[in-house]
């Protein structure tokens, strides 16, 4: 499932790193664990490698930094995250973008007064 999809329209090379939320106390995982897949693509190219195999405990609630990742003038950064459990069927999914560059070329932060670039919440009810 895709959870984030932001393509870089400034004029220059972010340097970028994602987060992804799962579950907000109403709408959460199922508990049983496991090997997340999160997949992220720079247009239609996925990075490797892939999936990236993500370890979650038996929390309901839980959250996971991507790797730093350049994001060319231009480019569209695509995120997909699956569950290997077949009871998360209504999950509730935010995804955001932080630019990291150093120094910043503008602030992405959250919640301490910066802008999300890009989320997608699903609060409405999403597949995970």
């Amino acid at each position: 499932m895709t959870i984030l999809s932001y393509q870089n329209t400034s004029d220059e090379v972010l340097v970028c790193q994602g987060l992804v939320r799962i579950g907000n106390g109403v709408s959460d995982l199922d508990g049983s664990g496991g090997d997340f897949e999160l997949t992220l693509q720079f247009g239609d190219k996925t990075n490797q490698p892939d999936p990236q195999l993500i370890y979650f405990s038996s929390a309901t609630e839980a959250s996971v930094f991507t790797t730093q990742f350049p994001l060319p003038i231009g480019e569209t950064v695509t995120f997909k995250i699956k569950s290997p459990n077949a009871a998360d069927t209504s999950v509730w999914v935010q995804a955001c973008i932080y630019e990291v560059s150093s120094p910043p070329r503008m602030s992405y932060g959250v919640p301490a007064g910066g802008t999300i670039i890009n989320t997608y919440d699903t609060s409405g009810g999403v597949y995970v």
